[in-house]
């Protein structure tokens, strides 16, 4: 165990920063744990997510019972109810995931560029904004982060196995058969929809 903890590259403190994780963090997530205040703060986007969801399917069924269910059009209710249900089934699936990864306390790493998943045709209806693919595993990190970091750089990135929340990352040098391998996925990527990076205007 210290000769891994040894091993470890100086700690990032603007992506440290910028994901709101801790040396000691960053050290747990190397042994394959999930430190205590990331899993309070996996706990708490749970729950600001499903919050959020909640109100948003009270918010539906109101538009739903307005504009829908008011002048008894099939079509509409039809719709209505696959919204309420396909609503119903993240909120449901994102918390149940969340409470997995708490039981477990474990982490997960995989090293590669960020890259977005293809988000054309019907696939792309059920991917979230905040869905990336890193090294060819699809995982969780929310948009304003991801313009943010430097898409050419190479990352090794911590994930909750059932959730997919990036915990951490790890700046890295690829090796050239992963340079390789990181194109190869990029083609299979969404050309169409990039991830815009934030850079500071030239003086």
């Amino acid at each position: 165990m210290s000769e891994t903890l040894s091993a470890l590259p100086a700690f990032d403190l603007e992506l440290g920063a910028l994901l709101n994780f801790t040396a000691e963090d960053l050290a747990a997530n190397v042994a394959g744990q999930l430190s205590e205040p990331q899993a309070a703060r996996l706990l708490a986007q749970a729950r600001a997510d499903l919050r959020n969801r909640v109100l948003m399917g009270i918010f539906f069924v109101a538009i739903g019972v307005v504009f829908g269910i008011a002048v008894h059009d099939p079509l509409n209710i039809i719709l209505f109810v696959l919204l309420i249900a396909s609503l119903v089934w993240l909120t449901v699936r994102g918390w149940r995931d969340c409470r997995a990864d708490l039981a477990a306390g474990t982490v997960e790493h995989v090293e590669g560029r960020i890259g977005q998943p293809n988000r054309r045709g019907f696939n792309g209806l059920f991917l979230m904004a905040s869905e990336v693919v890193i090294g060819g595993q699809r995982c969780q990190l929310a948009v304003n982060t991801q313009r943010k970091l430097d898409l050419a750089q190479g990352y090794r990135a911590y994930y909750t196995p059932h959730t997919g929340s990036v915990v951490a990352l790890e700046a890295i040098d690829l090796p050239a058969a992963d340079e390789e391998a990181a194109e190869a996925d990029d083609s299979e990527m969404d050309e169409g929809d990039p991830v815009a990076v934030d850079r500071p205007e030239a003086d």
